[in-house]
């Protein structure tokens, strides 16, 4: 008798035409939706750097070039994304990838030409500023040519006007720090006795935030002093050697102090931010609170507003203290 044969296995037919939706890879619909979120994610580079500072740049406006440049390419790639996905829709259909890709090409095409002409406009104010430069500075030395004539005196000269400049710059940040931290002491900052409303609460808190900038440019200077003075003798028309020579010397000058100063330059910046930490606790906290008269102090309705309290206030002790001790170690070397 003969044994029935195995069955043979059929392949499964393909069936013909396009491929249903859930089978295609879609890549064109990928690549609209990224399209249609590349013009807010290009915004928001140049947002974030321009909030962090590029734009200050004092002698590195190279930050805002690639800040420009940065987003110009993902605007510029974002259109690139929604002609990619346009091409898809024979195979993959309009759904998801027209309306999006249409967007986002409109965003992008609208941003890019801002970008472009944001380009063109920080090359020309780069030339027309560097000319002015060169016309004041051709100025300078003609004038003190005149003055003290040429040679080593015309060169010490120059070097005098960068070192006056420099120090001048310094103390006009010093000056607005000092202000600042002045209009903090009458009435004093912390003096609750005479706070009758939440809004002289929050015009201290003001008063708080305009210490903290000042103290983040003190910082930002004493962090960048030798570019910063370099710059400065740029400005003018010693020759490379003197340049040279005159920025050495000054590096030398620095080097033990400055290391301390900038230590002081952060610990005024944590200073500020701890006064400010106290003041929005007592105004988050406001109505919790009573100023007693007695013990010239606050009594809080609640054991964990007061714990908040003396923590922030703590903090705040503790970097005036350390202010302090580097004003002192500063003074000690700078009798």
């Amino acid at each position: 008798m003969d044994e029935p044969s195995p069955p043979v296995p059929v392949s499964p037919e393909i069936p013909s035409g396009p491929l249903p939706a859930r089978v295609l890879k879609r890549d064109g619909a990928r690549a609209a939706r990224w399209c249609f979120w590349s013009p807010f994610a290009g915004a928001s580079v140049f947002i974030l750097a321009v909030t962090a500072g590029a734009t200050k740049a004092a002698g590195h406006s190279i930050l805002m070039f690639a800040t420009v440049g940065v987003s110009t390419l993902i605007f510029a790639g974002g259109l690139a994304l929604g002609m990619a996905g346009l091409r898809r829709m024979k195979a993959e259909g309009r759904q998801g990838i027209l309306a999006r890709a249409l967007a986002g090409m409109a965003l992008d095409g609208v941003l890019l030409a801002l970008m472009l002409w944001l380009a063109g406009f920080l090359i020309v104010d780069a030339r027309r500023a560097a000319g002015a430069r060169e016309k004041a500075a051709e100025l300078e030395a003609r004038q003190l040519t005149a003055s003290v004539g040429g040679g080593a005196a015309l060169e010490k000269a120059l070097e005098a006007n960068a070192s006056r400049n420099f120090a001048a710059g310094l103390q006009a940040l010093q000056k607005r720090y000092d202000s600042a931290w002045a209009a903090l002491t009458d009435p004093p900052v912390l003096d609750m006795a005479p706070v009758k409303s939440r809004g002289e609460l929050q015009a201290r808190a003001e008063a708080a935030r305009r210490v903290i900038k000042a103290a983040k440019d003190l910082e930002e200077f004493a962090e960048n002093t030798p570019e910063i003075y370099r710059q400065e003798l740029r400005r003018h028309k010693l020759s490379p050697a003197a340049r040279e020579a005159e920025l050495r010397q000054f590096m030398e000058a620095i080097a033990v102090v400055n290391p301390t100063i900038i230590a002081l330059r952060q610990a005024q910046v944590r200073q500020g931010e701890a006064l400010l930490r106290v003041i929005l606790l007592l105004d988050e906290t406001w109505g919790h609170w009573e100023y007693r008269p007695a013990t010239r102090d606050l009594g809080f309705k609640m054991p964990e507003q007061m714990d908040d309290y003396s923590v922030a206030y703590q903090q705040f002790h503790a970097a005036s203290g350390e202010a302090e001790s580097l004003k002192k170690q500063l003074k000690t070397r700078n009798p």
